[in-house]
C-alpha cells in the first residue's frame, strides 16, 4: 500500500505537466501562420526566448522552422544560428530522454562545424554527444567523446565541465581512482576561476564517496552542492541534487528522509517542468522501494530458516540423547541378564556334579529303583560312556545289569527327566566346561558338540538350549563378558 501511494504522489506532477505541454503547443492556425511569416533572425530569437522560458514544445517548433527557412549560408551569423538551433533541439530532446533524436541533432550540428570549420563549437558538441552515450550506459564511448572534447576545449569553463563529466563517467564505470583524479583537476581549475561550476563538482565528489560507502563524506558534499546551487540560483541543479540526497537516504535505509527530499525535488521539478528529473525520481523511487521490499523479505526468510535449522538441531540432539539413554539402559539390562545367567549355570553345574543330600532323603522311590539309579549314576561318572554317541537305554541297561523299562523309570523317579534329557544334562555340562576354559577360543562349536557325543550340530544346539535356556553363541558371549 505504501509503495502505491508513493508512486501515485510522484506521478501526479508529471500528469499535470503533460497536460500543460499539450496545451502549450501552437495549435492555432493563425499563430502558426504568424510564426511562419517571421524572418530567420526573428524565428531564432523567438525560439531562444521560449527555450529560456522552458517552453520546449514551442521552442522545438520554432527551431525547426528556423532550420527549414531559406537562408544565405555564406553569412556567418546565419551559420551560427543554424548550429545553435541544432544544438538546442538536441538538448531539448535530451531533456525528454529521447536520446536517439538528440544524437541525430548533435551529429548535424557537428557536421555544420566540420563544413564551415567552426572549431570553437566542436568541443561543446563532443561533450553533449558524450552526455547522450552516458545516458545510454555506453561508458567507454562516453569517455572517448569526453576526451575529444577535452582535446579541443577552447576555455576553462568548458574544461571544468568536461573533467567533471569524465569523473562522473569513471564512477559508474567502476574506476573510482581515475574518477577522483578528474574531479580533483576540475576542482583546482574551478578555484582559479571564482568557483565556476562548483556545485556540479561537489555533487560528483559526493557520488564518489557514496560509491566508496563513506556516507558521512557523501552527505557533506551533497549538502555543499545543494547550498551552492541555491546561492547561484541553479534551480534545475537544485532539483537534481535534492533527488540525489533522497537516493542516498534510501541507500542507508532512512525511508522517511529519502521520501522528504524526493518530494522537495518533485515540487521544484514540477513547478519548473523539469521532466527528466521527475521521471528519474519516479523510476528511482520505485526501484528503491522494490529493493527495500526484497531486502526485507530476504531478511525475514533468512531469520525463518535459521529458526527452522535451530529447531531441527535441538530435536536431533534430543533424539540423540534419548537413543544414547536407551542404549545405556539396554546394555545395563543385558549385563544384568548375563550375570544372572552365569550364576544360574554355575549353580546348575554344581547341582549336576553332586546331587544334594536333601534330594536323596526326599526320594520316595522304591529301593529297587534306588539301587538301579545308584548303578546308573556310577556308570555315568565315566565321560567316555555318556559322551558315546551310540549310548542307548538298552546299552545303559546292559552296563547296569537291568532292563529298558527299569532304567527309564529309575531315571524318571530320581531326576524327573526322560532318558534323553538325563543324558543331555551330562553332555551339556561337559560342553559348558569346555566353554569356560581360559583358552576356549581354540575350540570350535562343531568340535565340542562331537566331543560330548553329538553327531549333528543342530541336535547339539537344541540340547544346549533345552538344558541352559540359551544358545551356545549367547552362552559364549556371556562368558566373555564375565572374564
Amino acid at each position: 500500500m505504501l509503495k502505491k501511494i508513493v508512486i501515485f504522489c510522484l506521478f501526479l506532477p508529471i500528469v499535470g505537466y503533460g497536460q500543460n505541454f499539450n496545451n502549450q503547443l501552437p495549435q492555432n492556425k493563425d499563430v502558426v501562420t504568424n510564426f511562419m511569416q517571421l524572418s530567420p533572425k526573428q524565428l531564432f530569437d523567438a525560439a531562444n526566448y521560449y527555450f529560456n522560458k522552458h517552453s520546449y514544445d514551442t521552442a522545438l517548433f520554432l527551431y525547426n522552422l528556423r532550420i527549414n527557412t531559406t537562408q544565405n549560408n555564406s553569412v556567418k551569423e546565419q551559420k551560427e544560428e543554424l548550429l545553435v538551433s541544432y544544438n538546442r533541439l538536441a538538448n531539448i530532446y535530451l531533456s525528454f530522454s529521447d536520446y536517439h533524436t538528440a544524437h541525430d541533432n548533435f551529429t548535424k550540428a557537428l557536421d555544420i562545424c566540420e563544413k564551415y570549420n567552426l572549431v570553437a563549437e566542436k568541443s561543446r558538441i563532443y561533450l553533449n554527444l558524450g552526455v547522450v552515450y552516458y545516458n545510454l550506459n555506453q561508458y567507454d564511448t562516453t569517455k572517448q567523446y569526453y576526451l575529444k572534447a577535452l582535446e579541443l576545449s577552447p576555455d576553462s569553463a568548458i574544461t571544468i565541465l568536461i573533467l567533471n563529466n569524465l569523473g562522473a563517467n569513471e564512477i559508474v564505470n567502476g574506476e573510482p581512482d581515475s574518477a577522483f583524479s578528474y574531479i580533483h583537476k576540475a576542482l583546482q581549475i574551478s578555484k582559479q576561476h571564482n568557483d565556476l561550476h562548483l556545485s556540479g563538482i561537489m555533487n560528483n565528489l559526493a557520488s564518489y564517496y557514496q560509491n566508496k560507502k563513506l556516507y558521512d563524506s557523501a552527505f557533506y558534499y551533497f549538502r555543499a552542492s545543494l547550498y551552492n546551487s541555491r546561492i547561484n540560483n541553479e534551480i534545475e541543479k537544485e532539483a537534481s541534487f535534492l533527488s540525489d540526497i533522497g537516493k542516498l537516504f534510501f541507500e542507508v535505509n532512512e525511508i522517511d528522509s529519502a521520501l522528504y527530499y524526493i518530494d522537495l525535488s518533485n515540487k521544484i521539478a514540477s513547478r519548473n517542468k523539469f521532466l527528466k528529473t521527475l521521471t528519474n525520481n519516479i523510476s528511482k523511487t520505485n526501484q528503491q522501494i522494490e529493493e527495500l521490499i526484497i531486502d526485507r523479505k530476504i531478511k525475514e526468510n533468512t531469520i525463518h530458516y535459521q529458526r527452522i535449522i535451530q529447531r531441527i538441531i535441538i530435536i536431533a540432539l534430543l533424539m540423540l540423547i534419548i537413543v544414547l539413554f536407551i542404549i545405556l539402559y539396554q546394555n545395563k539390562k543385558l549385563k544384568t541378564a548375563y550375570n544372572l545367567l552365569f550364576d544360574k549355570n554355575v549353580k546348575l553345574i554344581k547341582l549336576q556334579e553332586k546331587p544334594s543330600e536333601k534330594d536323596k532323603k526326599n526320594n520316595t522311590v522304591s529301593n529297587t529303583f534306588d539301587d538301579i539309579m545308584s548303578r546308573i549314576l556310577a556308570v555315568m561318572e565315566d565321560p567316555e560312556i555318556y559322551c558315546d554317541p551310540s549310548l542307548t537305554v538298552d546299552k545303559l541297561a546292559s552296563l547296569t545289569q537291568s532292563n529298558h523299562s527299569y532304567i527309564s523309570q529309575a531315571i524318571k523317579n530320581s531326576s524327573y527327566k526322560n532318558y534323553r534329557a538325563f543324558v543331555n544334562s551330562y553332555r551339556i555340562r561337559d560342553a559348558q566346561r569346555f566353554f569356560m576354559e581360559p583358552d576356549a577360543e581354540r575350540y570350535t562349536i562343531e568340535y565340542i558338540s562331537e566331543k560330548v557325543g553329538y553327531k549333528s550340530r543342530s541336535v547339539f544346539y537344541d540340547a544346549f538350549k533345552e538344558v541352559t535356556g540359551v544358545s551356545p553363541n549367547f552362552y559364549i558371549k556371556s562368558m566373555k563378558k564375565q572374564y
